[in-house]
């Protein structure tokens, strides 16, 4: 997401690129959730966990139905392979926003911006643990992600 061009000067990120830096982990927890009810809902409808090629009905399209499991089979393991990189991926950018987020000083910010980022809490449920007005949160929100250190 953040490349650096040899040749050109880096410079401090935006509070808008700040904040997508730390929106990251959410996302790809997201897709993440995704390909695990993708894979849930393909096993449901077609009782993959209950079916074995051998145990099929005898019949003239046995052959049909065989290579339909095999095929749903085989995208139930592609999309396995896919959720464990989406997965490895989210842990590796909640490891990194964990970090960067620590190298801060302030222990307030640090708090709202686990509850917030990594922690994945919405912004109300924050205000009501941190005693805070939603405005004032907004406010402190602001100042916990201007505090970050981030160059692009």
């Amino acid at each position: 997401m953040y490349h650096f061009l040899r040749g050109e000067r880096l410079r401090e990120a935006t509070y808008a690129e700040k904040k997508k830096y730390l929106e990251r982990y959410y996302i790809l927890k997201k897709e993440e959730q995704n390909f695990d009810t993708e894979i849930a809902v393909i096993n449901d409808m077609y009782g993959l966990h209950a079916v074995t090629i051998n145990g099929l009905p005898k019949s003239h399209n046995q052959a049909d139905l065989s290579d339909s499991i095999i095929k749903i089979d085989e995208k139930c393991d592609n999309l396995r392979r896919e959720y464990i990189k989406r997965r490895a991926k989210a842990v590796l950018a909640g490891v990194e926003i964990l970090n960067k987020i620590n190298e801060l000083d302030d222990e307030d910010n640090k708090r709202i911006l686990i509850q917030r980022h990594v922690l994945m809490q919405s912004m109300k449920s924050i205000a009501e643990k941190e005693s805070y007005s939603r405005s004032g949160l907004d406010k402190r929100y602001r100042k916990a992600v201007n505090s970050i250190k981030l160059k692009i």
